[in-house]
């Protein structure tokens, strides 16, 4: 088992080829909001069995299967990933979370603006991975939706819902946190 330490690290997690300079830059933007260090751990590969043919889309489950088995003493771990992912009971999800495990799994492929017909825009990218990252940090942390739609706990169904959300908890959402 490994030290206290390591335990309050974010571990970052990438699946197939997601650079590590994206990780990097992701993990500074993320450690400006969460005060908390972050590690960058190997690539996982993706396993041809988590992609659904017809659907053209990456099944989320077990691909957090997979972060489950990730080596080490953490609690909070999140899985990036570049392709499209889908939860059976929706056409496509930004990301998802197993709370239980403190695990949560984020997909960047609807998160660039070119996916919407835009032009490449680094920064509007880089602010929907963060509002993407701090809601799944919120999961890992007992956070469940949120009804205020500025609040990163707002549930995404769009990509205009991510654009509007911030960074920060709302102050119902802060207030839970505390009392963890």
């Amino acid at each position: 088992m490994r030290g206290q330490r390591e335990k309050d690290h974010i571990c970052l997690v990438p699946f197939g080829t997601i650079k590590s300079d994206f990780l990097r830059e992701a993990g500074d933007a993320l450690g400006r909001q969460w005060p908390v260090e972050y590690v960058i751990l190997p690539a996982i590969p993706i396993p041809p069995s988590a992609f659904d043919v017809q659907r053209k889309q990456y099944n989320t489950a077990p691909l957090l299967e997979l972060l489950r088995h990730t080596e080490g003493d953490y609690h909070q771990i999140i899985g990036v990933i570049e392709f499209d992912l889908f939860h059976p009971k929706w056409s496509f999800v930004f990301h998802e979370a197993d709370i239980v495990l403190g695990s949560a799994l984020f997909s960047t492929y609807r998160l660039r603006p070119e996916y919407y017909g835009k032009i490449p825009d680094k920064k509007i990218f880089m602010n929907r991975v963060l509002t993407e990252m701090m809601h799944a940090l919120g999961h890992i942390h007992g956070l469940h939706h949120c009804s205020n739609p500025y609040c990163p706990m707002y549930f995404s169904t769009s990509i205009g819902d991510t654009d509007r959300k911030g960074h920060i908890f709302c102050a119902t959402c802060q207030k839970k946190m505390s009392v963890e």
